[in-house]
């Protein structure tokens, strides 16, 4: 009887530690699709207020309203900004991503985002992107550029209510190759900050349930 009983507890807390794994690995991979994808010079707009770009580094950020998405103007054609204009924020956010090269010729294309639930109070985007160089013979121009690409999510999940949302702020950018590419960080002094997420939970061959394909 007490054999049968020490079985049953233990298979019982097997479950709940099967359960509590299973909840703190949840991905969930969501629809998305591109507002803007483009390139332009890096030029005297270049912002002073973060830590300073390098060649081959990607800068990326989750972007919650229309207020928000102007920092990142920098990065992004002048005539692109109308694109951004037009995107309903009631409804969705953006997640940007941009690299930086010594020519132009380079691309940065999103392929795959993806909702992490790490923790029970812990969430991550993890996004997949892939880095195109100049084509052979491709004439390129011997300036810095940035690439960008910027895509619109629904943020019907995250809504509370009419006026409040809990839309992520943590993220991690993977290249197709496994390479990291970008974290969120926090706090901090300018150029201090520390990583917000959990960039060994995201991986480019995360497997998920599919919400959503791309489009």
């Amino acid at each position: 009887m007490h054999t049968t009983m020490r079985r049953l507890a233990v298979g019982a807390l097997g479950l709940v530690f099967v359960g509590t794994t299973a909840a703190a690995v949840s991905v969930t991979v969501l629809r998305f699709s591109t507002v803007v994808r483009d390139s332009k010079p890096v030029g005297s707009d270049e912002p002073s207020w973060v830590p300073a770009q390098k060649f081959g580094e990607v800068h990326a950020g989750i972007v919650p309203d229309a207020s928000t998405m102007t920092d990142w103007y920098y990065a992004f054609p002048t005539a692109d900004q109308r694109r951004f204009d037009a995107v309903n924020w009631n409804a969705h956010f953006v997640f940007a991503a941009v690299l930086k090269q010594r020519t132009s010729g380079y691309g940065i294309t999103i392929k795959r985002v993806s909702l992490q639930r790490v923790s029970r109070t812990i969430r991550q985007l993890c996004v997949l992107a892939s880095i195109e160089k100049p084509r052979p013979g491709e004439a390129v121009i011997s300036r810095p550029y940035y690439s960008d690409h910027a895509v619109r999510m629904s943020n019907a999940r995250f809504r509370l209510d009419q006026f409040h949302f809990t839309i992520p702020t943590r993220f991690v950018v993977r290249a197709t190759s496994g390479q990291l590419l970008a974290v969120s960080r926090n706090g901090g002094s300018l150029g201090n900050s520390f990583v917000s997420s959990k960039p060994k939970r995201c991986t480019a061959d995360l497997r998920a349930s599919v919400e959503g394909s791309s489009r």
